[in-house]
């Protein structure tokens, strides 16, 4: 995960000393990089140029960080073959250190479909 200037979000070190890095924050966005989202709209064709980020189609994507955490979708593009960006707006938070991420589908109250992710990242609670 980064930010959007490119600095990662994790621990300031963590990824050594020629690599920025720092704790998300709460209003933070963050941008993360998947495969396997889904369809777009216009429709990406398979082994097609992607000439501008192309949306996803489906609504009601979410990204939960730490639990019930629910944050604030800024978007999901199709930005290059198969590689998407999902930016989001880190949510107010209990506790600091590593937070667990899920992302997935919200179809109705009660019914999600969540993709099978393991990822956490570090947050400073304010």
């Amino acid at each position: 995960a980064r930010f959007e200037d490119g600095v990662r979000v994790g621990p300031v070190g963590a990824f050594g000393p020629e690599i920025a890095s720092r704790p998300a924050r709460p209003g933070d966005v963050v941008v993360l990089e998947a495969s396997g989202l889904g369809p777009t709209d216009p429709l990406w064709v398979p082994g097609a140029r992607v000439a501008t980020p192309l949306a996803l189609a489906r609504p009601g994507f979410f990204v939960m960080v730490g639990g019930d955490g629910r944050s604030i979708v800024e978007g999901v593009h199709l930005v290059a073959p198969a590689r998407f960006e999902v930016r989001f707006r880190v949510p107010s938070l209990a506790s600091s250190g590593d937070v667990p991420i899920r992302i997935g589908y919200f179809f109705s109250p009660g019914q999600q479909t969540e993709f099978p992710l393991e990822l956490s990242f570090a947050v400073e609670a304010r």
